[in-house]
């Protein structure tokens, strides 16, 4: 599967980006939190497992702002307005 079989050795509780919106659009997250804590395991996974200095732990770093700037800007509105903001924004990927 091309995933370096170290990998599932230091990386206990593994998550991606399509995992994260198959669950999405699947229904998994009961919260914005489930959803927010799901992304930052992408960040901190990449972080750990290649460096934080290394091209995708610096990669991961930068998504990481990215995802926590737009966060900001949908996290006043309410709940159900989170979860409408995600979804516009997924149909976008």
């Amino acid at each position: 599967s091309g995933i370096d079989p170290e990998y599932f050795k230091i990386i206990k509780v593994p998550m991606d980006l399509t995992t994260l919106q198959n669950n999405l659009k699947s229904g998994v997250y009961s919260s914005p939190t489930d959803f927010d804590n799901d992304a930052e395991l992408i960040w901190t996974n990449a972080e750990k497992f290649y460096g934080k200095m290394s091209f995708l732990g610096i990669v991961a770093s930068e998504m990481r702002k990215i995802f926590n700037k737009c966060k900001r800007k949908v996290m006043v509105k309410t709940v159900n307005g989170f979860y409408e903001e995600v979804m516009r924004l997924n149909n976008k990927i």
